[in-house]
């Protein structure tokens, strides 16, 4: 019943006379062309001229240009985005180590930050969005801005809670509400890093991910990849020991962030929402 152009069946088919025999037809469309067709949806096509309907399996989203890769190429494509972030990363830390023996307007707070930000968006952000496109989706779908009202309510919602809590623990504890100056740091930990680590982890690894497995188990697998991409920051800072004993602060809070990141990208339809989170939280812990 199937061919190259999809699943033809006759007008009859959709009458109700016909209703039992267009299920069987379709269900032998869905045997045919394998499991990605049910799950990607079928588009149903009326030809007025023929009397025929299509049933014809969506292997690649509209615009894309090419056909849509298997669960394991986009999962594998997450992999790989990951070990070279890793890898990249370090390469970028050995950079700005050597040039700060050989360039002294590296030092300053307006050049730190500039490069950083042009590294992420090389390391981070670039590749991100290619495996975006990879896996056959959209910047747009990505971001969710077609429900700015869920990423505003998610987002606020538990940014606000996450920043209670940093209130609480920095009132006990008698520090700083807000510890970092307005600067080109605190610039680049409340905008650059958000924008960029959610594009990145929640953008492009957690659904790469979640072709594979459960979205529990690849939020769980995200977030610790996320804190695995702190290291070599907390290394070349000599601080990485220092993060992973401390329960606040350290790796754990870091883990246990990405998590809750995940979550609010996974219900509110987008990074968008996990993104204003990331900010808000970084802000009330600057």
């Amino acid at each position: 019943m199937a061919s190259s152009e999809g699943c033809h069946f006759t007008r009859d088919a959709l009458t109700p006379l016909g209703a039992d025999v267009y299920d069987r037809n379709i269900a032998d469309c869905f045997s045919a062309h394998g499991t990605r067709s049910v799950m990607a949806g079928v588009r149903l096509q009326l030809e007025e001229d023929s009397g025929r309907s299509i049933i014809q399996p969506m292997h690649a989203p509209t615009g894309t240009g090419s056909a849509r890769h298997s669960d394991s190429q986009v999962a594998a494509a997450g992999f790989l985005f990951v070990v070279f972030i890793y890898l990249a990363w370090i390469c970028v830390w050995l950079l700005e180590r050597w040039l700060e023996t050989r360039c002294a307007w590296i030092n300053t707070h307006a050049a730190q930050s500039l490069y950083w930000l042009g590294m992420k968006i090389l390391v981070w952000v670039l590749p991100g969005l290619y495996v975006i496109r990879y896996s056959g989706s959209s910047f747009r779908q990505t971001v969710g801005l077609d429900r700015p009202g869920l990423a505003l309510g998610w987002g606020f919602g538990i940014g606000l809670g996450l920043a209670l809590i940093s209130v609480i623990v920095k009132t006990v504890t008698h520090q700083k509400l807000l510890s970092t100056p307005i600067s080109w740091s605190l610039f680049s930990a409340v905008i650059v890093a958000p924008v960029t680590e959610e594009i990145a982890f929640r953008g492009a690894v957690l659904p790469a991910l979640k072709t594979r497995v459960s979205f529990f188990a690849a939020n769980l697998i995200t977030a610790l990849l996320f804190t695995a991409a702190h290291f070599p920051g907390w290394y070349f800072r000599h601080s990485l020991l220092a993060h992973l004993r401390s329960p606040i602060g350290g790796a754990l809070s870091v883990f246990l962030l990405g998590f809750v990141f995940g979550w609010v990208a996974h219900k509110s339809k987008g990074i968008a929402g996990s993104t204003l989170v990331h900010m808000i939280s970084n802000l009330s812990y600057s």
